[in-house]
């Protein structure tokens, strides 16, 4: 049992897609979550939490060109996924930091 800092990347979908799942022993803190939109046009990303099958949407983010976004602390419980989707696949980077704690 112990506490764990959890980094994950990668570029986001363009249908909804597990991202992250807190571990089913853990409770997890989203300390941050980075969106860069790589591309050269207007980018419409969705994020959700899904907590026991049910996904609730965080609020739209549009990003213009070459436009970041910053998405800073939430609490998760066991099982909780995170889950996202842009306009286009590829596109829009993300890079989250979470916090674990199995204790």
């Amino acid at each position: 049992m112990a506490i764990a800092v959890t980094n994950t990347a990668g570029q986001l979908p363009a249908s909804k897609t597990t991202l992250y799942t807190t571990p089913s022993a853990s409770k997890g803190y989203l300390k941050s979550i980075i969106l860069k939109n790589t591309g050269g046009a207007s980018e419409t990303v969705q994020l959700y939490f899904n907590v026991a099958g049910v996904s609730r949407e965080f609020p739209t983010i549009i990003l213009g060109a070459d436009e970041s976004a910053v998405i800073d602390s939430s609490g998760m419980q066991a099982g909780t996924l995170i889950e996202g989707e842009t306009t286009n696949p590829n596109v829009v980077d993300y890079f989250m930091c979470i916090v674990q704690d199995s204790r």
